[in-house]
């Protein structure tokens, strides 16, 4: 692209720097090949549609076509194509094109001309001879804004226009043109600008027009900007008009991103828990109001995928953030990133659709980081906790061990059971179910230490007794009445039950009925009369199960799930 207005007009850099013939065009070199390459043939196709994203230079493009199908040196392009461009801009046709006043090239919005009228006028105009150049060209532009009764009137016209016209369709949405439309058609597909070509295009301009820049600023408008040559340029012209120098913090300024120590600061508050003041008070200093929060909202949720791969040692193909999350590693919980990720995404709907999403983003970030300073977490139902720490003393060693020891002082079972008492106050159930599916083994008080056995599954929660160790131990501690540390061993065998005493359990026959296999059935008949059939024992009373033959079911439920079965009423 290059400068090409009159001094006495000014124009915005987007116009101003709008190419005005192939050798300036940024970042479409197969498009540009191919229509140079229909110049040099003398070879047009009737109808030709440009499709692509916005701002990446479809209508640019076909400016600067019609200008070369009409210029008047065509001739000595064909001839010697190496050491002429196209367009010259200097015979009467080009110069009608860059005054926007030739009589041969009509530019239509489709947006305001989408009805069969406006294509009837444009059939009949196209009948008439150019004025000035070879070729009456009709630039339609947003073609996909068409009626389908408009299309379905163009059918006859783009498939055998007359010799003396040629058509060119833009669109940002090519799916939205009925395919019968679309197979009249030479499409050319215009690609999102690359990042490297499109930094050294704003560098061009900023030197062209004097401005101050730096080179990460201008790299930061075209990350914003997804490969759009015409948003880089907006977007610079507004950095322009706000700082003496285009860089990185005046583009975040203009964007209202927070400066990357801010967001990671931001990030680090919500891992390691903070106070509402002090959480508050951090949001006034980065001025969180003038943030964009759409913008927080998806880094949050990017440096919690990255802190998920940091925390397990994953190499990411992306190296974003990596760095920042390498230093916190010794903070990242599981738990904690969990429960952040879950929040963001449940109340995302809420945040898309509040008008009001700065103050909703703030109150709910003051939430989440102000969770581990209240009471239990509602957000994961289980208690947050301070930074992960491995004190020697109180490192759970797990060891897969054959045959462990059976000793079981009765003082120690006591206080064991006592400590499954006290679990209970934490509020925590996934915890007080792993520690109930432990079976006590030993309590060496010389050596301080609390001996249990697990069954296999505990090597899926081996991370959460680590995480939630500040919690319990103290309760263990109190228990054993001395500073004490857990040491684990995997059961070989099958899956221990519950370390509770089975009580006899309450069945209603009934239930057994509808549960008992055929076979059972078959052994055991009873009565089913809903009036004139007599419980064995009436509710609220034990029943006994022990007899496995006859309770089979019941007894596989009791292996995997350890509990009681509590009989609730007979259906009436």
């Amino acid at each position: 692209m290059q400068s090409n207005s009159s001094p006495s007009i000014n124009l915005n850099l987007a116009r101003k720097w709008r190419s005005k013939d192939f050798d300036h065009i940024v970042g479409q070199e197969l498009s540009v090949r191919i229509l140079k390459n229909s110049l040099y043939l003398n070879q047009f196709f009737p109808v030709y549609l440009f499709s692509g994203q916005r701002g990446c230079g479809k209508t640019s493009t076909a400016r600067v076509f019609a200008a070369a199908v009409n210029c008047m040196n065509i001739q000595n392009f064909q001839q010697n194509p190496k050491t002429f461009s196209l367009p010259c801009r200097t015979c009467a046709s080009c110069l009608a094109m860059e005054r926007n006043n030739h009589p041969d090239f009509i530019e239509i919005d489709a947006a305001s001309h989408t009805g069969v009228d406006n294509v009837r006028q444009i059939i009949e105009a196209s009948t008439l001879l150019p004025l000035l150049g070879r070729k009456k060209i009709y630039l339609i532009d947003e073609a996909h804004m068409l009626s389908k009764a408009a299309f379905n009137a163009f059918l006859k016209i783009l498939e055998e226009p007359p010799a003396s016209v040629l058509f060119i369709l833009a669109t940002t949405d090519p799916e939205k043109i009925i395919d019968t439309v679309r197979s009249r058609c030479f499409q050319l597909f215009f690609s999102a600008i690359k990042q490297d070509l499109l930094v050294q295009h704003l560098i061009n301009v900023c030197m062209q027009e004097q401005l101050a820049y730096e080179e990460n600023g201008l790299a930061l408008i075209v990350q914003e900007v997804q490969g759009s040559a015409r948003d880089a340029l907006n977007l610079l012209e507004q950095v322009r008009f706000s700082h003496a120098c285009i860089n990185q913090t005046a583009v975040q300024a203009v964007l209202g991103h927070p400066q990357e120590a801010q967001l990671i600061g931001l990030f680090e508050r919500l891992i390691v828990g903070d106070s509402p003041d002090s959480f508050l008070q951090f949001l006034q200093e980065i001025n969180f109001s003038t943030i964009s929060p759409v913008f927080i909202w998806h880094k949050l949720l990017a440096l919690v995928r990255v802190a998920f791969y940091v925390h397990y040692n994953v190499e990411l193909a992306n190296t974003e953030y990596a760095q920042q999350m390498g230093k916190m590693r010794g903070q990242l919980s599981i738990v904690r990133l969990i429960a952040i990720s879950e929040q963001l995404y449940e109340q995302e709907l809420m945040f898309t659709k509040t008008i009001h999403k700065s103050l909703f983003l703030e109150m709910l970030l003051v939430k989440l980081a102000c969770s581990l300073q209240t009471e239990p977490d509602k957000l994961t139902e289980r208690k947050q906790l301070p930074p992960r720490v491995n004190p020697e003393p109180q490192e759970v060693a797990v060891v897969h061990n054959q045959n462990p020891v059976e000793h079981k002082a009765g003082t120690s079972q006591s206080r064991w059971e006592s400590f499954l008492i006290k679990i209970q106050t934490l509020n925590d159930p996934l915890v007080l179910s792993v520690f109930k599916q432990a079976t006590f083994q030993e309590y060496n008080k010389d050596k301080a230490t609390v001996h249990v056995e697990f069954p296999k599954t505990f090597a899926f929660f081996k991370d959460l007794l680590e995480e939630t160790r500040p919690s319990w131990l103290p309760l263990m501690e109190e228990v054993f009445e001395q500073k004490v540390a857990l040491m684990s061993v995997l059961s070989t065998q099958e899956p221990i039950k519950s370390t509770e005493k089975k009580t006899p359990q309450i069945v209603s026959p009934k239930q057994e009925i509808r549960a008992s296999n055929t076979q059972q059935q078959k052994n055991y008949s009873y009565p089913v009369q809903k009036k004139t059939f007599a419980s064995p024992v009436s509710k609220g009373q034990s029943f006994d199960v022990s007899d496995k033959a006859r309770w089979k079911l019941a007894n596989e439920l009791l292996e995997a799930f350890p509990g009681k079965i509590q009989q609730i009423g007979e259906n009436k």
